[in-house]
């Protein structure tokens, strides 16, 4: 029977090699794997939380700034971390002040114990509890004093809003032909202009205004961040400083520019010379005028601009303009709900025009014009077309204007002739409403006494020269006639001189009565008669309804309001001018909705940032218990549920290998000899070949069984590695390299140095067996007797 039990104890002694093994290797996972605070500690030797808030948010930092605009989500021309952004070393310190790496861990590593217990199989309940409260208010503040001290409003500014005004600027120059035009007039080109426009934004768009409105938008944001809000406002508005600056700035615009030029040479000029060929080539009355005063039209409408450069000074077309946008300032920044501008003539430039008007006049020398045109009118309508005087003298209408005209001084005219202009330029410069100048005739009526006497003698002398001799039958007649009046022949011994004579007294003594009483002592002009001229001289009622609108305009001046603007804005322009007067008066407002609306269709992120909030308002919580509910979705769960489901057959079936190895080794000892000290030191040497064995396996088995899985993993992150952040991805994964390294020296050294530790013992414990029996006993000496006992 000695080969059955010799064969029962080569099977037991084969058992126990990977027995022993195996209880090494329990022990060593009760230590590590299946300890929750192991994996704590291999964080935090590994110094995983220094190495996420420096390492990892450097490199994530660096690459970003590699980044499009587009692959941040942002709608700018270049990226703002790289543009503007402060440098990833001031960033990062300012991570760092406001969360530590020391904060970090305290944070997660509750959280990463939850998660050692869950896969240790201490509980079938995972719970993850992350507390972040209180961090982003710091994380904001931080985030302020470095954008202060990295100078970013200056540089967002510079790079970002000047430029994009300027192209801005440039493209609604270029898209009107006539904005095109007037640019190129003022500025020279629509780049000067735009140019221009842009240094005026950055008089207007401080990066002190620009660093309140970002910091008042963070303030509005952190508690929706944060959690404690379910919405926020960002309003940017203009401060009133900035209204005063803008309207300052468009004023020293206009002064450098020249406005007025590009008034008169672009709208005031064309539109002249158009009015003046319509009014030209519609009316006789008017052409005639220009052709005597100025000898073409096209010399009269060069005069009249120039007459209209002296009257519309620059001086006082820049106090209009400058006037009317501080008028217009409060309508378009919501101050008000309407505004009225007003361009009215002064009374010196009223003055000056009447002065224009003489000057024309003097030039032209055309006051006899004035002359016939107005006064030989009003004398006309009391003459006949003849006065007959005595002895058959006639005088026509036109001898007797001619003759008043005459003895009309070239001084007097002119002088009738200005005060006319003078009441008439009031008139319709809207300074009157009624005018009536009176032109006394008394001193040319004397005047033109002596010259009539004189043209009467002439006519007597020519009538009397021209009747026939009488006969002798005629003469008593005659003569008898001669007495009263003139005859129808001279009479015989009478000569015609005697008759002349005789008759030339009583004519002439009928020129006052008869003629001259003919000629009124003044003709008056009044508004009537003027208004009566014009319609009947330059267009009829039309004429007068422009009359009157001109003296209104000049009157009461030009005005333009709100209502105007409104009634000559077309399309969509009146809903982009309430929509900018809502930006200046009320600011740009964005909301939480906003931000949602900007964010839909973009994946998950909605639901992220709402976890975001969650977890920084009421700390975030995770539950997840083993084998309850449908299949976890996420990969890292159902790792996590298979290592909890191994450690749960490892604490179930694990305690076998401690019960099942001491009952080996006495199954052993029974079997391996008949004596104690054979069974002890046999049984001491299995155990030990057992150990060595377990001492030299483990490195192979580790390598050959564990080593290629976790070599694989990382081939697996590496390959995935790439794209926008792929150092930062390497970095992460030879970070998770260096922690399954760890992982690995801690439990493969724990199962070398337990191997090592049994080995040791059970040799000591074979050496003390096998040499116990070499060792001779001890024999006690005999006690010496001391005499007298």
């Amino acid at each position: 029977m000695i080969w059955v039990r010799r064969t029962i104890l080569f099977l037991l002694v084969i058992t126990l090699l990977p027995l022993v093994f195996i209880s090494i290797v329990l022990l060593r996972l009760n230590d590590t794997f299946l300890n929750p605070a192991f994996y704590p500690s291999l964080l935090e030797k590994t110094g995983v939380y220094r190495f996420v808030m420096v390492d990892v948010l450097t490199s994530a930092l660096d690459e970003a700034r590699d980044l499009d605009p587009e692959a941040l989500g942002v709608d700018l021309d270049q990226n703002p971390l790289s543009a503007y952004g402060p440098a990833t070393p001031l960033l990062v310190d300012a991570v760092n002040r406001a969360l530590p790496p020391e904060d970090l861990e305290a944070m997660i590593a509750p959280a990463t114990l939850g998660v050692g217990e869950y896969i240790a199989a201490k509980r079938d309940t995972l719970t993850l509890r992350v507390s972040a409260q209180g961090r982003v208010e710091t994380l904001v503040r931080e985030l302020k004093e470095v954008m202060n001290e990295a100078n970013t409003y200056d540089l967002i500014l510079a790079q970002e809003m000047e430029p994009r005004i300027r192209e801005s600027a440039s493209e609604a120059l270029e898209s009107d032909p006539n904005l095109t035009r007037r640019a190129s007039y003022l500025f020279g080109s629509t780049e000067e202009a735009a140019d221009r426009l842009a240094e005026a934004s950055r008089l207007i768009l401080t990066a002190e205004w620009l660093q309140a409105q970002a910091e008042q938008a963070l303030d509005e944001v952190t508690p929706f961040l944060a959690g404690e809000s379910d919405n926020f406002e960002i309003r940017v508005r203009p401060t009133e400083e900035q209204v005063e600056a803008a309207t300052e700035e468009a004023k020293a615009i206009l002064r450098e520019v020249d406005t007025y030029n590009l008034l008169f040479d672009q709208e005031i000029e064309p539109r002249v010379r158009d009015a003046a060929n319509e009014t030209g080539a519609s009316n006789e009355s008017a052409s005639r005028w220009m052709l005597h005063l100025f000898g073409a039209d096209g010399d009269a409408t060069d005069r009249l601009i120039q007459a209209i450069r002296r009257i519309v000074t620059s001086e006082w077309t820049r106090a209009q303009i400058e006037s009317a946008v501080d008028e217009v300032t409060p309508f378009l920044v919501g101050e008000s709900d309407d505004f009225e501008v007003t361009v009215r003539l002064t009374d010196d430039q009223v003055d000056a025009a009447a002065e224009e008007a003489k000057a024309i006049l003097r030039e032209a020398n055309a006051y006899d014009l004035l002359y016939a045109e107005l006064i030989e009118p009003a004398v006309r309508d009391n003459l006949g077309e003849a006065v007959s005087l005595p002895y058959g003298v006639e005088i026509t209408e036109d001898e007797l204007v001619a003759v008043i005209r005459q003895a009309a001084p070239p001084a007097w005219v002119r002088q009738q002739a200005d005060l006319l202009i003078d009441d008439v330029g009031r008139y319709i410069a809207g300074r009157t409403h009624r005018f009536s100048t009176e032109v006394s005739l008394i001193g040319n009526k004397a005047n033109a006494e002596g010259i009539l006497a004189d043209l009467a003698d002439a006519k007597l002398a020519e009538v009397v020269r021209g009747l026939p001799a009488c006969r002798k039958a005629e003469t008593l007649a005659a003569s008898n006639r001669l007495r009263y009046g003139l005859p129808s022949c001279v009479p015989q011994g009478i000569s015609a001189n005697d008759i002349i004579e005789k008759a030339g007294p009583e004519v002439a003594g009928s020129i006052r009565p008869v003629v001259l009483a003919l000629v009124p002592n003044s003709v008056r002009f009044t508004d009537s008669s003027f208004r009566s001229g014009i319609e009947q001289t330059a267009g009829g009622q039309d004429a007068l309804d422009l009359l009157d609108d001109g003296r209104e305009l000049f009157g009461e001046g030009w005005n333009y309001g709100s209502v105007d603007l409104r009634a000559d804005l077309t399309g969509s322009s009146a809903e982009t001018l309430d929509d900018l007067r809502t930006i200046l008066a009320d600011g740009y407002v964005y909301t939480h909705k906003d931000l949602r609306d900007d964010l839909a269709g973009r994946g998950d992120i909605i639901e992220t940032l709402d976890e975001i909030r969650t977890l920084l308002a009421d700390d975030y919580v995770y539950n997840h218990e083993y084998g309850i509910g449908e299949r976890p979705i996420s990969r890292m769960v159902r790792d996590l549920d298979i290592m909890h489901s191994q450690a749960m057959a490892v604490r179930r079936f694990g305690w076998t290998a401690y019960v099942l190895t001491p009952i080996l080794l006495i199954g052993i000892m029974l079997l391996s000899g008949s004596r104690w000290i054979d069974r002890m030191w046999r049984t001491s040497a299995f155990l030990l070949v057992s150990a060595v064995v377990s001492f030299v396996a483990v490195g192979p088995f580790y390598d050959a069984l564990f080593a290629p899985g976790f070599d694989q993993a990382h081939a697996d992150i590496m390959a995935r590695s790439g794209g926008d952040f792929g150092d930062t991805f390497l970095l992460v994964a030879n970070k998770v390299r260096e922690l399954s390294n760890l992982a690995r020296s801690e439990f493969v050294g724990g199962v070398r140095l337990t191997s090592l530790i049994l080995t040791g013992f059970v040799a000591s414990a074979l050496l003390v067996i096998l040499f116990r029996t070499r060792i001779p006993p001890r024999v006690p000496r005999p006690r010496k007797v001391r005499a007298g006992f």
